[in-house]
């Protein structure tokens, strides 16, 4: 059986244990940069480190009895201003727990001075604002740099009396005009890094309508929606108009369209499906010859449809009913992977875009 002596050691040995563990517990506190506060469930400061004086900026303050001022929600963390006597207000995180302090349910509230992070935030937000704001400017002057050459061609197309290269110009009119509109688009996105290409291709069917004024022809759209980075809405985007054009100038013969019953119709589409892009056109009208070899075409349309497949790694399939509801009439299905990884052209093909 212990004597008084052998409990007065155990105590004593206790006693010492537990005043290294609270010197080693103030030790930490008061040298943590972060502040600390204790309050009870009225808000009332019951215990604070050295730090949390010091982000009021006040050393003759004594927080301890004072309502701590703060909406106090445990496990939550909230960014707040302190106001500081005689300087500016310091930005700190907040983060509030549950414990028990000298027996009492109490709130912990851990301060982190967040000051110069803020400040480096809002350093960053602006230059990255200027950097749109530039980046925006680039693209509206790239846009009406492409118009300036559009009506140049135009004003060299009107003085000649030639109809073969009046309609050479129009075609490259057509095209530049199709690269112009992208950056037209990026101009007035909210997102300059990728373009609304659903949009964007509602966008040129329109105009292409309006240019050709057909309305004997029926053009049906169904796009889903998609965001394509510039260097693949560029060439994505002159394929679906050489396809467009073609079918529109060559698809239906005005003779035909003047003695046919049969609706003229033109279907587009543009779909993601398993990791890829397909884009579709297809048409009912006279269809390509039997001895048509529009892998190696002549014709410049052809040739740019093939050259900026290769361009966005997809693969060019035409058919007659494979890839369309519409009976007789030409299709066309471009498939491509959603990432396309840029493929270098052949040099024999680097002149022709």
């Amino acid at each position: 059986m212990p004597t008084i002596a052998d409990l007065q050691k155990e105590y004593d040995d206790l006693r010492q244990k537990l005043n290294v563990a609270e010197a080693r517990f103030h030790n930490i506190v008061s040298k943590n940069a972060d502040g600390m506060i204790i309050a009870d469930r009225s808000g009332i400061v019951r215990f604070h480190n050295p730090a949390a004086v010091k982000m009021f900026n006040n050393p003759e303050m004594e927080l301890t009895g004072r309502v701590f001022g703060f909406p106090v929600i445990a496990n939550e963390t909230a960014e707040v201003d302190l106001l500081r006597k005689g300087k500016s207000p310091v930005s700190v995180e907040m983060r509030v727990v549950e414990i028990e302090w000298e027996g009492e349910p109490m709130f912990l509230a851990s301060l982190r001075d967040i000051t110069d992070r803020k400040s480096a935030e809002d350093r960053l937000k602006s230059s990255l604002k200027e950097k749109e704001v530039l980046l925006r400017e680039i693209h509206h002057r790239v846009k009406n740099n492409l118009e300036v050459i559009i009506s140049l061609i135009e004003m060299q197309s009107a003085c000649i009396p030639d109809k073969t290269a009046i309609r050479f110009f129009n075609e490259i009119r057509e095209r530049i005009w199709v690269i112009a509109r992208v950056h037209e688009d990026l101009y007035h996105s909210d997102n300059l890094s990728d373009i609304n290409f659903r949009k964007y291709l509602e966008n040129l069917t329109d105009d292409m309508l309006s240019l050709y004024d057909l309305p004997k022809i029926s053009v049906q759209t169904d796009f889903s929606e998609a965001f394509l980075d510039i260097e693949t809405a560029i060439p994505c985007g002159l394929i679906y108009i050489e396809l467009l054009t073609n079918a529109l100038k060559h698809a239906f013969p005005k003779d035909r369209v003047r003695e046919s019953d049969v609706r003229c119709q033109i279907l587009c589409g543009f779909i993601e499906k398993d990791g890829m892009f397909i884009l579709t056109m297809s048409d009912n009208g006279i269809g390509m010859s039997e001895n048509s070899d529009w892998r190696n075409a002549k014709s410049m349309g052809l040739r740019l449809v093939n050259i900026l497949t290769k361009q966005l790694n997809g693969h060019l399939d035409v058919g007659a009913n494979d890839y369309s509801p519409l009976r007789n009439g030409t299709a066309f299905k471009i498939s491509f992977p959603i990432s396309p990884l840029p493929q270098p052209l052949p040099e024999a093909e680097r002149g022709v875009i």
